[in-house]
């Protein structure tokens, strides 16, 4: 729920800003969409350097952490603050580790969505606009009472498209992270990739396609669900 929020959200406020008619406007967008193209292992391996202990983030940040290898929970300071030792690990929340490959994930499918929210924003008619001008809806009025509504479909169709990805999630946390620290990393897909190929048990296929199967039915009733209520609100 996050990543898709966050990647949606990020989506609408660059389609926005590409969307102004300036000079040079093409090369901006070919450079935003370019990690959308780039090799989810190529930018996986990016990230691993830019995460480690002298990288490039904690380096900006001022911090030493190690990332990718950091279990610590992000809720515990609150809980610590309130007492309570022992909680279930849902509502510790995400650790670092997850919350590094969530950033990475946010980072390189906003500029594919970008491009979704950016045809659909072409495809207004700018007599709309100057008709909201007139009643005095400019800016962020504009925006808000125009903009908004008009991609509703898309945004439906974004959200939809982002909750599946987030349950496919395989590469990233492969590469990052191969599950740890403490599993906190480990993802649906990934687990399958193990129990299958037998990484670090012994190889059981029946239970690896099981495993699938169970995930594929759990992702077309999220879909159905969300077709169910997103969809016909976007219509309206």
């Amino acid at each position: 729920m996050i990543v898709t929020t966050f990647q949606t959200m990020g989506a609408i406020v660059l389609a926005v800003l590409l969307n102004a008619p300036l000079r040079g406007m093409r090369i901006f967008r070919t450079l935003l969409y370019s990690p959308s193209v780039a090799s989810s292992i190529v930018i996986g391996l990016i990230f691993f350097w830019l995460y480690q202990r002298r990288g490039f983030v904690n380096y900006v940040l001022g911090t030493d952490i190690n990332w990718l290898q950091n279990a610590n929970r992000l809720f515990d300071p609150l809980w610590g603050v309130l007492g309570i030792e022992m909680m279930n690990a849902f509502f510790r929340g995400p650790s670092v580790a997850w919350m590094a490959i969530m950033a990475m994930s946010i980072f390189t499918t906003i500029p594919t969505f970008m491009l979704m929210f950016l045809a659909a924003l072409q495809d207004v008619p700018d007599y709309v606009y100057e008709a909201a001008e007139i009643d005095g809806a400019t800016g962020v009025k504009a925006f808000w009472y125009i903009t908004l509504p008009l991609l509703r479909p898309v945004i439906a169709l974004v959200v939809i498209l982002g909750t599946i990805g987030t349950f496919q999630v395989f590469d990233q946390s492969y590469v990052l992270t191969a599950g740890g620290p403490l599993k906190t990393s480990l993802t649906p897909a990934l687990l399958i990739f193990q129990k299958t190929l037998g990484r670090q048990t012994a190889p059981d296929v029946a239970l690896g396609a099981a495993m699938a199967f169970i995930l594929a039915a759990i992702i077309v009733v999220i879909t159905i669900i969300q077709r169910r209520y997103i969809e016909p609100a976007a219509q309206q």
